[in-house]
């Protein structure tokens, strides 16, 4: 069912625009000098989609997990890694890139696009995320379009949610 496959496509999506943040080491925003989105974290993600082709459907929500791993190339530049094997058959690893301001972060370039296998089928997210850090915790707000093909055919939408990213 495109709904089904769908919903749990958005989840990865979301997932796929938080990879503009980026680092390793310590996410406290109180450290002086240190960048708060070098790490790894554990994301959990919440947002709503809705599918608009083949024919438009109601609002959907989703929630999804990943793994997300942060480095800092230089002082204003991060790049994230986020894996997903979530319990909505989403499969892939997606890459992004941010440009980093103190406790905040943009997608650059500001639209970004990952491809990943969703059951039955295979999805493509286009989005952007704007990142911030509260305590040792990264916010990623994001927002996009997706289309996918599975066995019912092709279908698009657009999404928009939040991670919330906590350090391992």
């Amino acid at each position: 069912m495109v709904i089904g496959s769908l919903a749990r496509g958005l989840a990865w999506l979301a997932a796929v625009a938080a990879f503009g943040c980026g680092g390793s080491g310590s996410n406290s925003s109180t450290n002086s000098g240190a960048n708060p989105f070098v790490g790894t974290f554990t994301g959990t993600y919440a947002g709503v989609f809705t599918i608009t082709s083949p024919e438009a459907q109601p609002q959907g929500s989703v929630a999804e997990t990943g793994t997300f791993v942060f480095t800092a190339p230089t002082d204003t530049t991060i790049e994230v890694t986020a894996t997903f094997a979530g319990t909505n058959g989403v499969s892939g690893t997606c890459t992004a890139t941010a440009d980093r301001n103190g406790d905040t972060a943009s997608s650059d370039p500001t639209t970004q696009a990952c491809s990943y296998s969703v059951t039955g089928g295979m999805q493509t997210n286009e989005n952007s995320s704007s990142f911030s850090v509260s305590g040792d915790t990264v916010i990623d707000v994001l927002t996009g379009t997706f289309t996918g093909t599975n066995a019912s055919g092709n279908y698009g939408g657009t999404f928009s949610g939040t991670w919330t990213l906590t350090p391992q």
